[in-house]
């Protein structure tokens, strides 16, 4: 949802403003529900290379939400394979090359849910809220 609502911010901003130098130092993308070509396209996300310095998309392969939310396309678009999205495996390969800032992307497939309940983990979704690890990177990105 955050990344839908970052989504339609970008291009609304592209619109009034085109700035001269990056007003983020880093954008950080959870758990994003977007499509995977997200920041390939300038009708969605790539515009945001012009308002941060670099992107940083944490990933679960193992997140049943977003896995569920692909399907769910899959019945409102018609499309045959699935939609899809970025928070299961990452952006596509193409935006590495066409954002024109540093994107990395953080795989929590193997991160330790063990010490957690079903309760708290459930369906993988909020791995970046329970994982210490992940909460530890995610802020080393801010203090840089």
């Amino acid at each position: 949802m955050g990344a839908y609502v970052l989504s339609h911010a970008v291009q609304n901003l592209k619109k009034i403003l085109c700035p001269v130098s990056p007003i983020f130092d880093a954008t950080i993308l959870t758990a994003p529900d977007v499509d995977v070509d997200a920041l390939e396209n300038s009708d969605k996300l790539l515009p945001i290379h012009n308002l941060t310095k670099e992107i940083v998309v944490y990933v679960n392969k193992n997140d049943k939400t977003l896995s569920a939310a692909g399907n769910l396309l899959v019945e409102s678009t018609n499309v045959q394979d699935g939609v899809p999205r970025m928070g299961l495996n990452g952006p596509g390969k193409k935006a590495y090359t066409k954002l024109g800032v540093p994107l990395t992307t953080i795989r929590c497939h193997d991160v330790d849910f063990d010490h957690m309940s079903h309760e708290e983990f459930g369906s993988g979704h909020w791995y970046y809220k329970r994982s210490i690890i992940v909460i530890k990177g995610i802020r080393g990105t801010e203090e840089r």
